[in-house]
């Protein structure tokens, strides 16, 4: 287990915790217990942002329910037991099912949906491999039956 006593961050007038990342509209974020956001995260929350059990995203992550420029919207939905590299930016309306994997530095595009063990990345990010009986696949370095 990561945490011992994990508690539901508190956010000041300005949507910041005391673990320095923010969140704007914080009333629509909903987190599982032990979830894990790095410093210097930023969630744009307006449309919703639902985030599971024991899911960790590294620093410096960018969420957002809402573009602004493009008037993009829709819930960000985060399911149970992901990893989200740092510098990652997810974009309004997108499903990241449970057990799957964003490496960092990714962005993940309006209207996306990652499948349940998946693993993406780039920019665009895309699937490069999967997680299969706790080994990862990374397709195109070996076979695909082979773990790296």
């Amino acid at each position: 287990m990561r945490f011992k006593n994990w508690k539901r961050p508190k956010f000041d007038k300005r949507g910041m915790t005391e673990y320095l990342w923010m969140c704007k509209y914080p009333d629509k974020l909903k987190l599982g217990e032990n979830t894990d956001i790095g410093e210097f995260c930023i969630l744009i929350a307006k449309h919703g942002i639902n985030i599971g059990e024991n899911t960790q995203i590294g620093g410096s992550c960018r969420l957002y329910s809402w573009n602004s420029i493009n008037d993009q919207k829709g819930a960000i939905h985060i399911g149970r037991d992901v990893l989200i590299g740092c510098n990652t930016t997810i974009m309004p309306n997108v499903g990241i099912r449970d057990g799957a994997e964003v490496y960092a530095h990714s962005f993940v595009r309006y209207n996306t949906t990652i499948e349940k063990d998946e693993i993406w990345a780039g920019i665009p990010a895309k699937r490069i491999g999967i997680r299969k009986d706790g080994k990862k696949i990374i397709f195109g370095e070996q076979d695909e039956d082979t773990a790296v």
